[in-house]
């Protein structure tokens, strides 16, 4: 299996059971690089992504929510790239390590994140979220798929 397949399996899941009580997705529509999920007041695109640096979108108002893995690789990116990110209102990034003891995942909304914390301590904070999930590299994340496909 390969990242951006089981990344997609990941988040149809995640989003679903997320809804299993407020019953507002309408439709689940699985494309080759994005999943669209129809809800009953705006539409989202689940954009699963193997690296974060893949992100290449012009700013807009589209609600997306990008799926990567907790690594530090996919964290330097936010930090190098958080200008770009805070231009997109309705982004939502998603750091995930299924395979976690802990913590699976950890979101951020770079534009509302950008509103309400202090740029002196953003690095800080941001490195407090990420540590919360243990970190995914890809040696790791491969023995784990070939796991997973050999079930």
């Amino acid at each position: 299996m390969d990242i951006h397949t089981y990344l997609k399996e990941w988040a149809v899941q995640y989003f679903r059971n997320k809804d299993i009580v407020a019953r507002n997705i309408v439709s689940v529509e699985q494309g080759k690089d994005v999943v669209i999920l129809k809800y009953k007041d705006h539409e989202e695109q689940i954009m699963p992504l193997g690296s974060l640096e893949e992100f290449n979108e012009q700013p807009s108002q589209d609600f997306i929510d990008i799926i990567v893995f907790n690594s530090h690789k996919n964290f330097k990116v936010l930090l190098d790239s958080w200008e770009h990110f805070i231009r997109f209102p309705n982004l939502k990034l998603f750091f995930i390590n299924p395979f976690s003891e802990a913590d699976h995942k950890w979101i951020v909304s770079p534009a509302i994140h950008h509103r309400v914390s202090d740029e002196a301590s953003l690095k800080r904070g941001l490195q407090a979220m990420f540590d919360t999930v243990a970190t995914l590299d890809e040696a790791e994340l491969k023995e784990n798929l070939e796991a997973i496909e050999s079930l």
